[in-house]
């Protein structure tokens, strides 16, 4: 059984409260959770495309060294090559290729510095 309203209307609006706390609507609520997710995902990306840029660098750093060691795998197996024609023509086994072969001087190997590295600047030469 629910409470009678009283006859009076002043009397009625003394007893409800004059303001009502407000809440937070669905609209509020759906826009935080979107500036949130916007936020979050420009994190993201930012930190991504950091990332990406550092590896940048040893990824060309890699790719050097990978063509240096191509061009010591060159220069070995031509060596090698070298070797096995004279010891075929030492045995009198060696083919026209072979003769050509043996008759070519070898390069030094790449990537080899012929020189001494200067001294150090902190190092005393006594």
């Amino acid at each position: 059984m629910s409470a009678p309203m009283p006859s009076n209307p002043s009397l009625y609006e003394a007893v409800t409260p004059a303001v009502i706390a407000p809440t937070p609507n669905t609209a509020q609520r759906v826009w935080s959770l979107k500036h949130f997710m916007a936020t979050t995902s420009l994190v993201f990306a930012l930190i991504g495309l950091i990332v990406a840029t550092v590896s940048i660098i040893p990824g060309f750093k890699g790719e050097r060294l990978s063509r240096d060691a191509l061009d010591l795998a060159q220069w070995t197996a031509l060596k090698d090559y070298i070797e096995e024609c004279n010891n075929e023509f030492a045995a009198g086994l060696s083919s026209p290729a072979c003769k050509d072969a043996i008759n070519i001087s070898l390069p030094p190997p790449p990537h080899l510095e012929i020189d001494p590295p200067p001294p150090h600047p902190f190092r005393s030469s006594i």
